[in-house]
C-alpha cells in the first residue's frame, strides 16, 4: 500500500470515527447551540476518561453500492491512540506514529506534522468548527433500538472533499453509535457503526508505542 492510498484509507477511518467521539461546533444560532452542547458533552466524556476502547464496523460505498467492509478496534488515551483494522495497525504515542501494513509487512515510522494530524489525530477534530463546518440537529430519534440525537455537520466550503458528517449520539450517556461520512458529489460515502464501547480503561502508555516483538519480521521504514 503506497502512502497516498494509506492516507486516504486512514482519513476515512479517523475523520469519520473520531468526529463521532470528539467533534465540537460553535455558532450563535439556537438549533446549532443545542447541537454543540451535545457534542461538547460527548467530547468531555472521552477527554476525561483514562482510557476508551471502541469496536466498530466500517462500510464504504461507491454510487450506493458497497465496495468495502472493515472491522476494527481503537484504543484512546489523551492524544494517544492505537488502531487495529483488517490488515492495518497504527500506534501513536503523542509524537511518533508507527503504521504496520500486513500486505507489505512493513512498519512506516513518521512524526506527523500539524497539518497531517488534522487527518490522523483524533483530538484534532475538537477544532472542527475552525475548518468551516456548520452544525445542526437532524430528525432521527432512534437507532438500533436506542434513543439518539442526530447531528449534521456540513462544510461551508464547496471545494472540500468531505461535504457532510452525520452523527448519532445516544441521549443517555452521550455515546457515539453511528457516523455517515459523505464525500462531495454524493458518489462516495462511508458508514461507521460503533458496536461496543468501554470507558475508564487503564491503558499502559506502552500500548501506544510499536513493539518490535509484535511483528518481529517486519521491515522498519523510518520516514522521519
Amino acid at each position: 500500500m503506497n502512502r497516498l492510498v494509506y492516507r486516504i484509507y486512514m482519513r476515512r477511518v479517523f475523520v469519520s470515527f473520531f468526529v463521532v467521539c470528539c467533534a465540537l461546533a460553535l455558532s450563535a444560532k439556537p438549533q446549532q447551540e443545542r447541537a454543540e452542547v451535545i457534542l461538547a458533552k460527548t467530547a468531555a466524556i472521552f477527554k476525561k476518561n483514562s482510557g476508551v476502547k471502541l469496536d466498530f464496523v466500517m462500510r464504504s460505498f461507491q454510487n450506493n453500492q458497497v465496495d468495502g467492509r472493515t472491522v476494527g478496534t481503537i484504543h484512546l488515551k489523551g492524544e494517544k491512540f492505537m488502531l487495529k483494522a483488517e490488515g492495518l495497525e497504527v500506534w501513536f504515542n503523542g509524537r511518533t506514529q508507527w503504521s504496520y501494513n500486513d500486505q507489505s509487512q512493513e512498519v512506516s515510522v513518521t512524526t506527523p506534522t500539524a497539518e497531517e494530524l488534522q487527518t490522523i489525530n483524533p483530538y484534532s477534530f475538537l477544532n472542527l468548527y475552525q475548518q468551516g463546518y456548520a452544525c445542526r440537529l437532524g430528525t432521527l430519534s432512534a437507532f438500533n433500538g436506542r434513543a439518539v440525537t442526530e447531528i449534521i455537520l456540513t462544510s461551508k466550503d464547496k471545494r472540500r472533499e468531505l461535504a457532510s458528517i452525520t452523527l448519532y449520539i445516544t441521549k443517555s450517556g452521550y455515546q457515539p453509535v453511528f457516523v455517515l461520512l459523505q464525500q462531495r458529489g454524493n458518489k462516495v460515502k462511508t458508514e461507521i457503526t460503533v458496536i461496543n464501547s468501554l470507558l475508564n480503561q487503564n491503558f499502559s502508555d506502552a500500548l501506544f508505542t510499536y513493539q518490535k516483538r509484535t511483528h518481529p519480521h517486519a521491515e522498519i521504514i523510518d520516514l522521519r
